[in-house]
């Protein structure tokens, strides 16, 4: 039925090979899977038979339970399995067709007296690809290469200097206080009471 559907989508536009650009038809043959779902349904159907039977012939309440937790189990997958064949026996009574016209001028690439718009766009898209591949090959660059000699050179340059601050801090500090011990030394005797 999907190939004479098809055909006819095709014979609605007249000559379909002179307007057919790209055809493409997807989908997915279940009979296998269905197949296997309806063997699985009737050898589990099977044992929930003989569940029963068992549990019917249980004399401890222990037996009796155990039957049952396995029965349980057992009819949820029968249910599992029944929704997937259900589910494949619906999907195959509805199956769809999906239909996209595109008419050949809107194929035609856009000149407006000899300028192509396509082209600047090419254009443009290669000037950003090589803008990022150069900013891409400056990091890499700057890692590799300048970094590692900012560090070697950078880092002794740093100590030294804050070498340097510190040297001046301490000897700013005993100028200061040196300063202090003479102006106490200065100091008249009543002022130091």
């Amino acid at each position: 039925k999907l190939d004479l559907a098809i055909e006819q989508i095709k014979n609605m536009s007249g000559d379909a090979s002179k307007y057919t650009i790209n055809e493409s038809i997807s989908g997915q043959d279940v009979t296998q899977e269905y197949t296997d779902l309806g063997s699985r349904l009737r050898n589990l159907e099977e044992a929930d038979k003989k569940l029963s039977e068992l549990y019917d012939m249980a004399e401890k309440t222990e037996d009796a339970l155990a039957v049952y937790n396995q029965k349980i189990i057992i009819t949820e997958q029968i249910e599992v399995i029944k929704g997937q064949m259900q589910y494949y026996e619906q999907s195959a009574a509805m199956s769809a067709i999906s239909v996209r016209l595109v008419a050949k001028e809107t194929i035609a690439p856009v000149t407006i007296a000899g300028w192509e718009p396509k082209g600047v766009a090419r254009d443009a898209v290669q000037s950003l690809i090589n803008f990022g591949k150069g900013l891409v090959e400056f990091l890499i660059w700057l890692v590799i290469l300048v970094l590692p000699i900012i560090i070697v050179i950078g880092a002794p340059i740093f100590f030294f200097v804050r070498w340097l601050i510190k040297r001046g801090k301490r000897k700013e500090a005993a100028r200061q206080q040196a300063l202090r011990d003479a102006m106490a030394s200065q100091t008249p005797p009543e002022m130091k009471k």
